[in-house]
């Protein structure tokens, strides 16, 4: 078990999250 492997799966999570939250900054949020 690498770290390295979490430390990866953390950037994509964060990458994933803010490609979703792009679309809802550029709409506005009310």
């Amino acid at each position: 078990m690498k770290p390295h492997r979490r430390f990866v799966a953390s950037i994509l999570a964060t990458a994933r999250d803010e490609s979703v939250a792009l679309p809802w900054i550029r709409r506005g949020r009310r």
